[in-house]
Formats: C-alpha cells, sequence, structure tokens
C-alpha cells in the first residue's frame, strides 16, 4: 500500500515537473518569436535608413553643387 502511495506521488511529482517544462518551452518560443518580430523591425527600419540615405542622395545630385550666379564675371567700369 505505501508502496503504490509512494509511485503515485512520484508520478504525479513527474507530471507537475513535465507541465513545468512545457510551460517554460512555450514561455522560450515565445521569446524567441519576439526576438525575431523586433530582429524584423530593426531590418525594415534600417531598410528605411537606408531608402532615405538614396534619397537624400538623389536630391543632392538632382540639385547639383550651390554655386554663386555672379561667381567669375567681371565687374564692367561704368562710363561717367
Amino acid at each position: 500500500m505505501l508502496s503504490s502511495i509512494a509511485q503515485l506521488v512520484q508520478g504525479i511529482t513527474q507530471g507537475v515537473q513535465g507541465v513545468a517544462e512545457g510551460v517554460q518551452g512555450v514561455a522560450g518560443a515565445v521569446g524567441g518569436a519576439a526576438g525575431a518580430v523586433g530582429g524584423a523591425v530593426g531590418a525594415v527600419g534600417g531598410a528605411v535608413g537606408a531608402v532615405s540615405d538614396v534619397a537624400t542622395s538623389v536630391l543632392s545630385l538632382a540639385q547639383g553643387p550651390q554655386q554663386d550666379p555672379t561667381a567669375g564675371m567681371s565687374q564692367v567700369p561704368t562710363m561717367e
């Protein structure tokens, strides 16, 4: 009788331990999924930054160097 009770307690203990390990595994999987989402968000952020940099470069190329329109022009003396 005592041995069967001991086996029952041992079985319950193992069952509780199994449930605890299962919960821990699910928590690990959720943490991994959250990490993957964080990585994806980081990748999207990086892509947006790269597109922004390209757009800035294209705009600066389209505008060309900013020059003074009067640069290089000699001042013509006025006749009095």
